[in-house]
């Protein structure tokens, strides 16, 4: 990273903070830096597509309107710290190599559409429903982000270039191996078909190492909220990436993650009463058979499901 870089990429971040703060007072002068350099534009884009990936935003605004007593304004100024060390965190992470380059491909599918691709490297990647991937390949790696949804990976064998997917700040690291990674608005799953993945969590945290026939899923809590420990656990229903053939398969899965799911394959969708996200589901079933899923789930779980006339579902905790 080049002090030009690490410059700009710091400016981006405290235009992004000032402006959470000064909920757009400063618009001129935020308008005048962008214009200055078409470099300002791409810092701050990427920043604030960061911030959108993490599922997160620091509530500043509403801060900056709080009474000011001397506990409120020091709250204040050390959530701002906290957000700027963040941003230079950030910074770090968006000027790795070949990071700033753009991506050289993006696919992207619909409600129940699937698209099996192959990257120039000779990998294949099978993008599930409703799903982004954008594609990066160079002389040193291979890296895909998972922008959301679901994607069964059968990476090249390459030693000289390992093959990172990224889903938020999750990252997974590999040579040559079959595995799965789906990313909700708040989790991320990652399970192994074949071969060895390591899965790091953030720029430091290494949640471990996953063998075929293993599995993590990671939470992604709000801002200043600490993560639940990820634990690897062993895979007890069908292969990773059974999603391919056209079956969903759960296992002590939350019930907002099988939700998730259904919203890709069926586009009345589904809507969950938040109180009902983390009960726990163990379950398979067709992508054809969602229907009968959803009428047989209260059998499952303690919720109640009511069908609506355009034939989406309204689930809540059963009282």
């Amino acid at each position: 990273m080049s002090d030009q870089q690490a410059r700009i990429m710091n400016e981006a971040g405290e235009w992004w903070l000032r402006r959470s703060e000064a909920r757009g007072e400063m618009d001129g002068a935020f308008e005048d830096w962008l214009a200055a350099d078409p470099a300002h534009v791409d810092a701050y884009a990427r920043l604030a597509a960061t911030w959108e990936d993490m599922g997160t935003s620091p509530t500043l605004g509403a801060l900056a309107d709080a009474q000011s007593s001397p506990l409120r304004r020091a709250t204040s100024h050390t959530l701002v710290l906290g957000a700027l060390a963040m941003a230079a965190g950030l910074a770090a992470f968006f000027m790795a190599p070949g990071l700033l380059d753009p991506p050289q491909a993006r696919y992207a599918t619909v409600v129940a559409e699937l698209e099996r691709v192959t990257l120039a490297d000779g990998s294949v990647v099978t993008v599930g429903a409703a799903s982004q991937i954008e594609v990066r390949m160079s002389a040193q790696e291979r890296r895909v982000h998972l922008r959301g949804g679901e994607a069964f990976f059968e990476v090249a064998h390459d030693p000289a270039r390992p093959f990172f997917v990224e889903a938020g700040d999750t990252q997974v690291r590999v040579v040559g191996t079959k595995f799965d990674v789906r990313r909700n608005s708040d989790s991320v799953a990652i399970a192994v078909r074949e071969g060895l993945v390591r899965v790091h969590r953030g720029a430091q945290e290494e949640i471990g190492l996953l063998r075929a026939g293993e599995r993590v899923d990671i939470i992604r809590p709000a801002l200043l909220t600490a993560p639940p420990p990820a634990t690897i656990t062993p895979i007890n229903t069908a292969p990773a990436g059974a999603w391919v053939s056209g079956r969903l398969n759960y296992n002590d899965t939350r019930l907002a993650d099988v939700v998730a799911d259904i919203n890709r394959y069926y586009a009345p969708g589904v809507r969950l009463n938040p109180d009902a996200r983390e009960l726990r589901v163990t379950a398979g079933f067709a992508t054809s058979e969602i229907g009968d899923f959803m009428d047989l789930i209260s059998d499952v779980v303690p919720v109640d499901v009511e069908r609506r006339g355009d034939g989406s579902y309204q689930v809540d905790v059963r009282e």
